[in-house]
């Protein structure tokens, strides 16, 4: 009776090693997909600032140019 209990407890130890190793293993790829994400999401943020600036430039040229040619652009700040 003993062995049988032991054997049921041996399996069911095998059974959660085995469950818990497939669980760091996706554990392991979402960390690298939500690295990735992390990645892109900093490419997208220096993308941003630099597209931002270039329009702030182009707003502050059209100003200046509005005021050289006597013609006002509708361009909000």
């Amino acid at each position: 009776m003993d062995e049988k209990i032991l054997e049921t407890l041996t399996q069911m130890q095998a059974d959660i090693i085995t469950r818990f190793s497939g669980i760091e293993s996706e554990l392991r790829n979402i960390n690298q997909r939500l690295s990735n994400v992390e990645n892109e999401l900093a490419s997208v943020k220096e993308d941003t600032e630099i597209t931002r600036t270039a329009v702030n430039t182009l707003v502050e040229w059209v100003d200046q140019a509005s005021v050289v040619l006597d013609i006002r652009y509708p361009v909000n700040h």
